[in-house]
């Protein structure tokens, strides 16, 4: 996603934008958080956007550095949180070479790797890695491939139960989508966006020197994924991957 994009949603980001923090129903990513914090300890919030992290990190951490490539997401976050002052807020792109010149503690990092761009990708992900200290950790939260195939699942169910199932205009798929597809690239807004299998991120991360720790689930209420779900569509509810993982290589 480009930075001119972000930059534009910055206006709007508190009703366009899926609120991960304030949707995040048995505060899954919170509990890690908090296992790892220390007032001795400094934190990263990378691709921090408008900063729905910081006022919950600030009083936990020495420091807090938000770090995003927009500045006016930035500027957004420093007028909303200038009360907070331990914060430091950094315009850096960690989808570039040498993106993260820093190294932190902890490093958070929520919906952030998520551009259609394998090769952003894999930039993104070696600087999460270069960014924290030797036996540091990454807290890392993105959009659960496995999520959306259930949800569609659950779709499929209701429209059963209600009997008002219909056939598909067509079966054709374009080759792009297709390939987009068994990568992982499901549009959201219509915006290509990376989901990720829980296997594929353990992998992932391995293969840069991490260890990891925990995978969990960020679950969210059906009414982030459709409007007015029946009442019976309750457990299991859909979510984004929750990965704490320790730096154990150069």
């Amino acid at each position: 996603m480009k930075q001119v994009y972000w930059d534009k949603m910055s206006k709007t980001y508190q009703t366009e934008i899926f609120d991960v923090f304030k949707n995040d129903t048995n505060g899954t990513i919170q509990s890690c958080i908090s296992e790892l914090a220390s007032p001795r300890k400094i934190v990263a919030d990378v691709g921090c956007a408008v900063g729905k992290w910081l006022p919950f990190l600030s009083p936990q951490f020495k420091k807090v550095y938000a770090i995003d490539f927009s500045k006016e997401c930035l500027a957004y976050a420093e007028r909303d949180y200038k009360a907070l002052k331990n914060i430091e807020y950094l315009a850096l792109d960690a989808a570039k070479p040498g993106g993260l010149p820093y190294q932190f503690d902890v490093a958070l990092c929520v919906n952030a790797v998520i551009t259609d761009l394998d090769n952003k990708r894999k930039i993104f992900f070696k600087n999460l890695f270069n960014c924290i200290k030797p036996k540091g950790y990454l807290i890392l939260v993105v959009p659960s491939f496995e999520s959306s195939l259930y949800s569609d699942a659950a779709l499929k169910l209701w429209n059963q139960k209600d009997g008002t199932v219909k056939k598909a205009k067509s079966n054709n798929i374009d080759k792009k989508k297709y390939q987009n597809f068994k990568q992982g690239i499901l549009d959201i807004d219509h915006v290509p966006t990376k989901h990720y299998l829980r296997e594929e991120l353990i992998l992932t991360l391995q293969d840069l020197g991490f260890e990891v720790k925990k995978t969990a689930k960020a679950e969210y209420s059906w009414k982030t994924e459709y409007v007015d779900p029946p009442k019976w569509l309750k457990s299991p509810y859909p979510w984004d991957w929750v990965v704490v993982a320790q730096k154990i290589g150069k």
